[in-house]
């Protein structure tokens, strides 16, 4: 049997091999034609999904090797944005520097395309507005100590 699976805006050609095949044959095809491009789906419905030519497998390495990359920079994202609304709630000092890590992180994720240009631009009004919410904690400076006179 011969599909075709949308793989990160791509058609790429695929053998579908059943291991565990429950009830008919129709309901078999039911749940190949629900597939998406989440390989947990894919493994929860018990079928094995080959590339049939060779673009095909290079193609399907190159998706898997970017989704890779793509999950680590949403991670970064994700952790940068997360440690400003903690600086946030918290009442930090340096805010302004995770701030700055935030606005550099989202920056990088959507030049790279990991995530929308809008939705990075959305997300950094909304941290600079917590952040220009939150009641600056002065920081104590430490005082001069005055200089003593000394008796002639």
């Amino acid at each position: 049997m011969l599909k075709c699976l949308l793989y990160s805006k791509r058609i790429i050609p695929l053998r579908v091999i059943p291991t565990e095949v429950e009830g008919s044959f129709k309901r078999f095809l039911d749940s190949i034609d629900s597939l998406t491009r989440n390989d947990k789906l894919i493994r929860n419905i018990g079928i094995t999904v080959m590339p049939l030519t060779k673009s095909a497998k290079k193609a399907l390495a190159v998706s898997k090797r970017r989704k890779l990359e793509n999950d680590k920079i949403r991670a970064r994202v994700k952790g940068a944005t997360k440690g400003v609304r903690i600086g946030v709630k918290s009442g930090a000092a340096d805010n302004a520097l995770k701030l700055q890590l935030a606005y550099r992180e989202l920056d990088m994720a959507a030049k790279k395309k990991v995530i929308h240009k809008n939705k990075a631009s959305r997300l950094k009004s909304r941290l600079a507005k917590a952040v220009a919410a939150t009641p600056v904690v002065a920081e104590a400076k430490p005082k001069k100590a005055k200089a003593v006179k000394k008796a002639k």
